[in-house]
């Protein structure tokens, strides 16, 4: 089984196949082929890793490949380095129109990122989503929930999303 992920780091970005044994990096989204189909519907293992931290997802692979995930991410890293003041990372993309997809938003602030975890419901967006333009579904930046509770968040400097979207 092979894993697909961004390095980055010295040297620049590199499309690696093989992420045993590697260093942790900065910013880095990795994707591993699920050989078992549940229900017809096939899935990779991600992982992203914002620093010190890692955090593992399901991303549907019935419509997207792993290169498909990856030009996306790498849009969205250019989006906020082109001085957009948000954009998104989409970790599970089912259908424009689907009841729900998972995304990454983030938001620019200077030059540092915040980036947090969330799950788009279809009655959310206000239309279809449109992957193309998907900063235009990012809603205000929000460091609590409805209930007051802290959102978690994670942050990167303009340089390591450079390092990244190279």
């Amino acid at each position: 089984m092979e894993a697909i992920f961004l390095d980055c780091g010295a040297g620049g970005p590199q499309l690696k196949r093989n992420p045993l044994g590697c260093e942790r990096r900065v910013f880095r989204l990795t994707l591993i082929p699920i050989p078992e189909a549940h229900d017809d519907a096939s899935f990779f293992r991600g992982t992203i890793t914002l620093g010190n931290h890692s955090e593992e997802f399901l991303a549907a692979a019935w419509l997207w490949d792993a290169d498909r995930y990856e030009r996306q991410w790498r849009d969205a890293a250019r989006d906020l380095l082109a001085e957009r003041d948000r954009s998104a990372f989409i970790t599970s993309f089912i259908h424009p129109d689907a009841h729900h997809n998972v995304i990454w938003p983030a938001w620019r602030v200077g030059r540092i990122v915040y980036i947090q975890n969330h799950l788009t419901s279809r009655h959310q967006l206000h239309g279809v989503l449109d992957v193309d333009h998907i900063h235009r579904f990012v809603r205000e930046r929000s460091t609590t929930t409805e209930d007051g509770q802290a959102v978690s968040e994670w942050v990167v400097t303009l340089d390591e999303l450079a390092a990244f979207a190279a």
